[in-house]
């Protein structure tokens, strides 16, 4: 039978078993709770997290999902405004199946199946574990790589600063035998040429100090 020739009810039920099914399998957090807070359903990934076999857990309820700073946010921000405004989303933490924290974020709507019924709460959440070890890493990673590009600049400043006061004086020194006129013709092209090859040293290293001045800007 195809969905064209399904009556209205037919309809629905199978929208409701695909709809399960998609809960079931994502990897999201999905979790349904009454209005005083007590759990109704939690999907697979949900129980996982939480460490539960209960699909149905109706002995749990908010204050055993979570640490007690975020139940107080959960009373004191999200319920209020799910009741006033019908919705909340907010970064927020439950409690892992080792009673570690776990950081969440949490998307909660209230929802009636019709004007006379109770209010119900579904949650939906999604696990920042993972983000937080990628932000971590990058961080390690940025943070490695500063250091990195530190220590280079330090060693190639203290290399530079090292040979710019020998060459100043090599180069003064060439100055003085060039002024004296008491080298042969062939030993003063050596002399030109010594003095040229120390000049661009000099700019060298001047050069390559200015760089690592411009970097740490």
């Amino acid at each position: 039978m195809s969905p064209s020739d399904m009556d209205a009810s037919d309809q629905r039920e199978l929208a409701s078993q695909a709809g399960l099914a998609l809960i079931d399998a994502m990897d999201e957090l999905f979790i349904v709770a009454d209005e005083a807070g007590h759990l109704l359903l939690l999907n697979p990934a949900a129980r996982r997290l939480l460490g539960t076999a209960h699909e149905s857990p109706s002995h749990l309820n908010y204050a055993d999902l979570m640490p007690a700073w975020a139940h107080t946010i959960l009373l004191q921000t999200a319920l209020p405004l799910v009741i006033a405004e019908g919705k909340w989303s907010g970064e927020i933490a439950l409690l892992g199946a080792d009673g570690a924290e776990v950081p969440v974020r949490l998307q909660m709507v209230a929802r009636q199946s019709h004007p006379d019924s109770p209010p119900i709460h579904l949650l939906l959440g999604h696990n920042l574990s993972g983000e937080q070890r990628r932000e971590h890493a990058l961080n390690r990673a940025r943070q490695d790589a500063e250091n990195s590009n530190h220590v280079r600049g330090q060693f190639l400043s203290n290399i530079a600063s090292q040979l710019k006061a020998p060459l100043a004086t090599l180069g003064e020194s060439l100055e003085q035998i060039d002024h004296s006129n008491a080298l042969p013709a062939v030993q003063q092209t050596h002399l030109k040429l010594a003095q040229d090859y120390t000049r661009k040293m000099r700019r060298f290293i001047d050069d390559v100090l200015t760089y690592i001045q411009l970097e740490r800007l």
